[in-house]
């Protein structure tokens, strides 16, 4: 068989698995959500039985404001928090063998589980992947301590348009600064900085 003739069979093999894959149902990977930063939000991290209130950084590192807080002090903190590393279902009960899930270091991804306990136990045989290979699917393994978070496309686009029509007619609004905050996040996104 000449080069010439391999080569030949070698590409009709390759889109013979190639078609028989499209054909059952293997789907393409879809690129429907953008990744927005988000150092501004806040949250609360548990540690044992006790709450701490704080940020994330760039990195995924969680900085404190209030170590040991209690239900008063979330409930009166002045700004909207969410839980960091409460391991849920989709059904809203907690697994006792805990959840699949990412931690994010330095624009690495580390694979484990995020137990009931609220402790992240890396997969000592996972593969580390960079953050930019990684492809956001809202029922797969989520990253507990992303600094931002992903939002649809087409709900990111629809959202910019809002704030610019916005910011155009309210210039004075007492609000506006938290407007161009978060329309520069959502810029950001859209353009790929971080």
């Amino acid at each position: 068989m000449s080069r010439r003739d391999r080569n030949i069979w070698v590409s009709r093999a390759i889109l013979a698995v190639l078609l028989a894959m499209s054909v059952a149902g293997a789907a393409p990977v879809r690129d429907d959500y953008v990744y927005v930063e988000d150092l501004d939000r806040h949250y609360v991290l548990r540690v044992g039985d006790k709450r701490h209130l704080g940020q994330l950084d760039r990195a995924g590192n969680f900085i404190p404001h209030r170590v040991n807080a209690t239900d008063g002090d979330l409930a009166f903190s002045g700004y909207p928090y969410q839980y960091l590393n409460f391991p849920m279902s989709k059904n809203g009960s907690k697994l006792a063998d805990g959840v699949g899930a990412y931690e994010f270091r330095s624009g690495r991804l580390i694979p484990g589980k995020m137990m009931p306990d609220g402790n992240f136990i890396p997969d000592a045989d996972g593969r580390i992947i960079r953050f930019e290979v990684y492809k956001h699917n809202p029922d797969g393994p989520q990253i507990w301590n992303l600094p931002g978070y992903f939002l649809r496309r087409e709900k990111l686009e629809g959202r910019r348009k809002w704030l610019a029509e916005f910011l155009a007619a309210h210039p004075d609004d007492i609000a506006s600064d938290r407007y161009w905050r978060e329309k520069a996040k959502l810029d950001a996104a859209v353009e790929g900085k971080k």
